[in-house]
């Protein structure tokens, strides 16, 4: 039963996870999602030490694996690479041509030659 509640744990944390990126709140380090898989995991070892067999030991071991993929995605496999280009004071920007918010396209030459510009660079695919 309790094995039972370690997965039920589990699954509140990716709902919640879930619904908090649907909503377009976007964290660097997820709390509320750490407390749920930290209760999930202890649960789970509770669980396995009362009774210490492969019907509990199944479900803290997927437990396990799917928080350590999470929290390897959250810290590591969501954060870009570093990049060859690299821009100093003083450097002429790269051209480009990106859409704006709006969905029409802008380009370097649209800045009309302006002095400065404001770039907004997202982090990884959040």
């Amino acid at each position: 039963m309790l094995s039972l509640a370690s997965l039920l744990l589990l699954a509140a944390s990716l709902v919640i996870s879930w619904l908090t990126l649907k909503a377009g709140v976007y964290r660097r380090i997820p709390y509320e999602h750490y407390i749920l898989l930290s209760g999930s995991i202890g649960v789970g070892i509770y669980a396995w030490r009362q009774d210490p067999s492969w019907v509990t030991g199944g479900p803290i071991f997927i437990v396990v694996l799917v928080a350590g993929f999470l929290v390897w995605y959250v810290h590591w496999g969501s954060v870009f690479p570093r990049s060859e280009l690299r821009i100093r004071v003083g450097d002429r920007f790269p051209d480009f041509s990106l859409p704006d918010s709006d969905g029409k396209t802008i380009t370097a030459d649209d800045l009309g030659g302006k002095q400065s510009a404001l770039y907004l660079f997202y982090r990884g695919d959040w």
